[in-house]
C-alpha cells in the first residue's frame, strides 16, 4: 500500500481523488452542530454515499465523453449508473424537489453527453445541495491516521484494487468495467 502513502512527482490526480472520495465514503461524518442524527445516518450512511457518488461523477465523466462523443463505453455506462442510483437513492432518503431537480439535470447532462465542465459544474451544485440538505460534515472530524487509512484500504479497497494498487486481483477480472489502477 506505499503507493497511496508516498508521494510520487507523476501521481494521479485521479486516484487522488478515489482515494478521497473512498476515505470521505468510510469516514465517520455526522451533522455538525445540530440534534443527533437518525441511526441510519449517523455515519454519513446513505446520504454520505449520494454525495461520494455525485463527486465521483464529477471527476471521472470527463474520461467517458468528449465532444458529445463516448470516449470509454464502460465508464459512460458507469456514470450513466451512477447519476440513476443518485437520484433514486435521493428520492429514497425522502430529498427536497430542489435537491432531486439537481441530480435529475446531472443524470440529464450524462444521458446528452454534456460538456464535462457543464457536468462538473452541474455535480458541484448538486453536491453542496446533498451537504446542506443532509446535514454532512465533508471534511474529517479527526486528523487522519496512517495505520487506520491502510486497514480500511485493505478491508474496503484491495480486494478490486489490490494491495500493491494494480488492480490485478482475480475479483477485479470479473468486473466491468474494471477497477482503476492506482499506479
Amino acid at each position: 500500500m506505499d503507493f497511496i502513502f508516498k508521494s510520487r512527482p507523476n501521481g494521479s490526480i485521479r486516484s487522488l481523488a478515489c482515494i478521497f472520495g473512498a476515505a470521505l465514503t468510510l469516514g465517520a461524518c455526522t451533522r455538525a452542530g445540530r440534534a443527533a442524527p437518525p441511526a441510519a445516518l449517523a455515519d454519513g450512511g446513505d446520504a454520505q454515499r449520494l454525495v461520494t457518488l455525485v463527486d465521483y461523477i464529477g471527476g471521472d465523466y470527463a474520461g467517458a465523453v468528449k465532444d458529445g462523443r463516448v470516449l470509454d463505453e464502460g465508464e459512460y455506462a458507469e456514470q450513466l449508473k451512477f447519476a440513476a442510483d443518485a437520484r433514486a437513492l435521493a428520492q429514497g432518503l425522502g430529498s427536497d424537489g430542489a435537491l432531486i431537480a439537481a441530480l435529475g439535470e446531472i443524470e440529464r447532462l450524462v444521458q446528452a453527453k454534456a460538456d464535462p465542465d457543464e457536468v462538473q459544474k452541474a455535480c458541484s451544485a448538486g453536491r453542496e445541495s446533498a451537504v446542506t440538505h443532509f446535514g454532512l460534515d465533508t471534511t474529517p472530524l479527526e486528523r487522519p491516521n496512517l495505520a487506520r487509512a491502510q486497514a480500511l484500504y485493505a478491508e474496503s479497497c484491495a480486494a478490486c484494487h489490490g494491495a500493491s494498487g494494480n488492480a490485478d486481483t482475480e475479483r477485479a477480472r470479473t468486473l466491468d468495467p474494471r477497477p482503476a489502477r492506482f499506479k
